[in-house]
């Protein structure tokens, strides 16, 4: 008699997936990756200097912003860039809550806090501009621009340092949501008997 190999996670809907009867294994893996999510964080919000293949998703969706937004002008165009750097994983992590994945989502928002460490990092740069723009030394440092416009840029160290300081907020919540889901998890592991043994014959 053939048994039934079970369907992967990919393969379900969103009602589905939901109602799909937590196991170890996941509750495991989700541990895992919990704590890389917690080193990440570490790393991002105390070294300025690291780059990795995020950043680079980031920079070609900052670079997107600018000619979307900049169809409604000069200073929306400049914003647009680190805009639309927050708000894509951020309708990303909407998505997830909104469909119940509620880990994914906790786990999305590391992504939108690592993309306001970016945008932290490049506004407290604002007078220094010591960064290495995309454009070259021709390149237009988009928050000089944006706080002289506003008469701010005396303040974009604070300014800067506020956006760091939310960035860490949503790294934290990021994570704690991620733990209570694994928590959750654990103790409905824990109050599921185990499936009885299938039967392999008649």
């Amino acid at each position: 008699m053939p048994v039934s190999t079970p369907t992967p996670l990919s393969a379900l809907s969103v009602e589905e997936r939901a109602t799909t009867p937590v196991t170890g294994t996941r509750t495991i893996a989700r541990a895992v990756f919990l704590v890389v999510g917690a080193i990440y964080a570490m790393i991002r919000l105390t070294d300025p200097t690291w780059w990795d293949l995020l950043d680079d998703v980031n920079l070609a969706v900052h670079e997107a912003g600018h000619i979307i937004f900049g169809f409604f002008g000069d200073i929306p165009g400049v914003l647009g860039g680190s805009l639309l750097q927050i708000i894509i994983p951020a309708v990303f992590a909407g998505y997830f809550f909104r469909s119940r994945q509620r880990f994914s989502g906790a786990m999305t928002l590391v992504w939108v806090a690592q993309s306001m460490v970016n945008v932290a990092i490049y506004i407290k740069d604002a007078r220094a501009q010591q960064l290495s723009l995309l454009g070259g030394e021709n390149s237009i440092h988009d928050w000089w621009y944006l706080l002289i416009n506003w008469d701010l840029l005396q303040s974009d160290l604070r300014i800067g340092g506020f956006v760091h300081f939310l960035a860490a907020m949503v790294f934290t919540i990021g994570l704690v949501m991620g733990a209570v889901v694994i928590y959750r998890d654990a103790e409905t592991a824990r109050s599921t008997p185990p499936p009885h043994p299938r039967q392999l014959w008649p």
